[in-house]
């Protein structure tokens, strides 16, 4: 599931703060890290193991770019 997360404004000690959304491509890379967990946790270690290798490779294209 992707939606869209606003910009959040924080009150600091500094005073008022904005913290924009994450990009696009960190909600995927926490989406991918949810179904791993979601796997592991069902029993299903080798479909967990190959998400989180799906995870290292969009992580290291993400660097690469």
């Amino acid at each position: 599931m992707f939606w869209k997360r606003k910009e959040d404004i924080r009150i600091s000690s500094i005073g008022l703060i904005s913290v924009p959304p994450p990009k696009k491509e960190f909600e995927t890379m926490l989406q991918i890290l949810r179904d791993a967990e979601k796997y592991d946790n069902a029993g299903e270690m080798e479909v967990s193991k190959d998400t989180l290798n799906t995870l290292c490779e969009f992580i290291n294209r993400y660097i690469h770019t």
